[in-house]
């Protein structure tokens, strides 16, 4: 497929910005900065933590750690732990028909 573009067609040039737009901006960054420093402390932080934690061998008693990579993935899901399934079954159970939707739909909660 062919463009019809000539070889000497000119070149867009790019304005440097100026002070409004550099202003504007700095303010614009300057208001977002918490809430992306408390997203990078508060969440993406402890999700990355609790991935990596996740693919050792960690015990609060212990001192060593050990990389064992996907291994305690493959055990949760081939069945050998027998209370992962059991406890997202509760997990479920209280997220769903336990008291928490209480505040939010009191006529819809099945115990409060």
């Amino acid at each position: 497929m062919q463009t019809n573009i000539p070889m000497n067609a000119p070149v867009p040039v790019r304005r440097k910005a100026g002070v409004r737009e550099r202003k504007a901006l700095f303010y614009g960054l300057l208001f977002t900065a918490p809430a992306v420093i408390g997203f990078i402390l508060f969440t993406a932080g402890p999700m990355i933590a609790s991935f990596v934690l996740s693919l050792t061998d960690y015990n609060v008693f212990k001192e060593s750690v050990s990389f064992i990579g996907f291994d305690n993935y493959a055990r949760l899901f081939s069945g050998q732990d027998e209370s992962f399934y059991r406890s997202l079954g509760v997990t479920f159970y209280s997220s769903c028909c336990g008291c928490q939707p209480a505040s939010s739909f009191p006529s819809l909660s099945p115990c409060c």
